[in-house]
């Protein structure tokens, strides 16, 4: 509700918001930059049968611009059906300077089981040495499908922090921007781990 919304969204009440195109997204401007902290939703119409290719569940970045070749990206991916290996996980974050090798830094791309009818927490951490993503079925405490990490000499510090849910599309086009048809609710952007009366979430309907 306090976020700016871009494309065609739908307020589905007592479940969230639907974002319906690659082109749909919702943009976050933090008042401060977080250079330790936690970004996690729970997410539901998500599978390997979603439209698209390296398309993106959640992302950060610095400022607005291209997020492809953004300074400060940060992007959880799912890849779509027209992805060699559909369902896939995996993340990338860039640490200061996109046009410096070094500070790329890819998670392994794993592929897994999801079901459009299931709800999935997915977490994205960061510290000054390091990120992690983690999707777990059905809320914070439920089985782990994907966790994976890595490491970076140069901290992550956005200014200013903007964080969305889905993505703006870069230079490639919409298709590998928003997963559409997922459903997202219960967004924490924060220092401080999420509460866990933040993930009241009943079995999707």
């Amino acid at each position: 509700t306090i976020g700016t919304v871009v494309g065609p969204v739908e307020f589905i009440a007592g479940q969230g918001v639907k974002l319906l195109t690659h082109d749909s997204y919702i943009t976050y401007t933090l008042p401060e930059t977080i250079q330790e902290g936690e970004f996690s939703i729970m997410v539901t119409g998500i599978d390997e049968g979603n439209p698209g290719d390296k398309t993106k569940v959640m992302c950060m970045q610095e400022d607005g611009g291209d997020i492809t070749v953004n300074d400060y990206r940060f992007t959880v991916e799912k890849r779509g059906r027209e992805y060699p290996i559909p369902g896939a996980v995996t993340f990338r974050i860039i640490t200061g300077d996109a046009a410096e090798e070094d500070q790329i830094h890819d998670a392994a791309r794993i592929g897994i089981s999801l079901s459009d009818e299931n709800w999935y927490f997915w977490k994205a951490v960061w510290t000054f040495t390091n990120a992690s993503v983690e999707v777990r079925e059905g809320g914070l405490t439920g089985p782990v499908l994907y966790s994976r990490g890595v490491g970076y000499s140069h901290p992550y510090r956005p200014t200013p922090h903007v964080v969305h849910l889905g993505a703006p599309a870069g230079r490639a086009g919409s298709v590998p921007a928003t997963v559409p048809g997922m459903i997202i609710k219960n967004v924490w952007v924060a220092r401080t781990p999420r509460p866990a009366w933040v993930d009241q979430t009943p079995s999707a309907q």
